[in-house]
């Protein structure tokens, strides 16, 4: 339990569970985002997944927010995709 400045108490598990929720929307705005790039490029998912150096699969689940990708595979994508790291986090 956390003590909060009003005295109230709020269990650990509830603020972790807010902060996984909002990680959660961040790895699907991303990966909505690296999908964005990758249309307007004509790009497919193989394309890029091979371009990155990862299978085809895992670029899905990215894509979906359903895998948390390092900051170097992050940095490949965005490479790949030839845009700069700050440009592939645009409006996520």
């Amino acid at each position: 339990m956390l003590q909060g400045e009003a005295g109230l108490s709020v269990p650990i598990s509830l603020i972790f569970g807010v902060v996984m929720d909002v990680v959660s929307v961040i790895h699907k705005r991303l990966g909505q985002r690296i999908y964005q790039l990758r249309k307007e490029r004509e790009m497919t998912q193989e394309d890029l997944a091979f371009k990155v150096g990862v299978d085809r699969s895992y670029m899905g689940f990215v894509e979906r927010g359903e895998k948390n990708a390092t900051v170097k595979i992050l940095a490949k994508i965005a490479f790949a995709l030839k845009v700069s790291l700050s440009e592939l986090f645009r409006s996520v």
